[in-house]
């Protein structure tokens, strides 16, 4: 994964996003995949919470489900470049 970001972990999974688009959970055990999914200008590290996995993109926050990678919630929207 060239141009990563430092990955966050917990005991069972590991979470890492490119600097491009990709966001994904790998399994810490095996290194296989779990989920992967596209957002548009991920920026930052990610951070983890109570069964959330909080990600920085283009223009607002999520909060994704960190068994499948689908979106929980949003932040509000914000201009452009400020995250």
């Amino acid at each position: 994964m060239a141009g990563a970001t430092r990955p966050v972990a917990t005991a069972d999974r590991v979470y890492a996003h490119e600097m491009d688009s990709l966001l994904c959970a790998v399994d810490a055990a095996s290194g296989e995949a779990v989920w992967e999914r596209s957002v548009d200008g991920p920026h930052g590290s990610l951070a983890l919470g109570d069964d959330v996995v909080v990600a920085l993109a283009e223009s607002t926050v999520l909060g994704l489900d960190p068994e499948t990678g689908e979106t929980q919630w949003t932040g509000p929207e914000s201009e452009a470049g400020l995250f």
